[in-house]
């Protein structure tokens, strides 16, 4: 027999079927589905409140922004987007500043470190222009 591969909403809706049934306590239950009691819970408490439709995995992004801004310019953001190698070998470490306000990308600079020296020519030309 080949083996079958279930979906994560497979997954879940056997561990709601397996707690119903009640053959296993819930910290069990919970190892056995590799799942904290917590997240065990989660799931639970969802189909209890929505059946099956609860079981879908939600968004992970914040339902608010708690720096609000009602303008350009009122927030920038500034990343460092990881590490690469150039054609000639040198590290770049990507800088990027961006408006929150608009999420235009306002600058993108390859840097050799991370370090404040390099970044701080960046921003003081963003701020010019």
């Amino acid at each position: 027999m080949p083996w079958q591969e279930m979906s994560p909403m497979d997954q879940r809706m056997q561990f709601i079927v397996d707690h119903q049934r009640g053959w296993y306590a819930m910290s069990e239950l919970c190892a056995r589905n590799r799942m904290s009691r917590k997240t065990g819970y989660k799931w639970l408490a969802r189909y209890a409140a929505d059946g099956a439709r609860g079981l879908v995995e939600r968004s992970h992004a914040p339902h608010v922004c708690p720096l609000h801004t009602t303008a350009p310019n009122d927030l920038w953001t500034a990343d460092f987007k990881g590490q690469c190698r150039t054609r000639n070998g040198v590290s770049c470490y990507p800088l990027t500043i961006a408006d929150q306000h608009t999420r235009s990308l306002l600058r993108v600079h390859g840097l050799l470190n991370t370090r404040g020296a390099g970044v701080r020519p960046v921003f003081e030309r963003a701020f010019r222009d």
